[in-house]
């Protein structure tokens, strides 16, 4: 990726712009002219990007594909990774709440990259509430289906019985 923050000149971004905008991803071929839309391209966009999975390290060592990043999460490796991470942070809000007393210093910096791994997790979370939700949809409706056909074949076997 290109960085066009080390310019230091709007004139700089002007020529990279003018000049050098022959831009394309190697993910997914796309064209661009300008250096803002690709790097943001890049960063949240294309769906042919490769990413590394936030838990890595928590058993869950995967690259995906951004596009198919739901059917990563829906994973078994991934669910495990999930509670393993739920298990570590509620493990140190423990250990924060028994040293309340000691003072506690937190730059600006330090939290910028916990609040995106917390979205990526609370995203994570939705897709498996989602995904849990399809489940018990799909188990109400195979139970109703199944008293169905039980009312229905009781049915049927009283009409048979009435033919014989």
């Amino acid at each position: 990726m290109i960085d066009s923050g080390n310019f230091p000149t709007v004139n700089s971004r002007k020529h990279l712009d003018q000049f050098h905008s022959n831009l394309n991803c190697e993910y997914c071929g796309e064209h661009f002219n300008s250096l803002d839309k690709f790097n943001k391209h890049k960063v949240s966009e294309c769906s042919k990007l490769i990413v590394e999975c936030i838990l890595k390290g928590l058993d869950s060592n995967e690259r995906f594909i951004r596009a198919k990043k739901e059917n990563h999460y829906l994973a078994e490796q991934h669910q495990q990774a999930i509670f393993k991470l739920i298990r570590q942070i509620s493990s140190q809000f423990n250990d924060r709440q028994m040293n309340i007393d000691l003072p506690r210093t937190t730059t600006a910096g330090a939290c910028i990259p916990a609040t995106a791994q917390f979205e990526e997790v609370h995203e994570m979370l939705n897709i498996l509430a989602g995904g849990i939700e399809a489940l018990v949809n799909n188990e109400q409706r195979l139970s109703n289906e199944s008293l169905q056909m039980q009312i229905t074949l009781t049915i049927l076997k009283e009409e048979s019985s009435k033919l014989k």
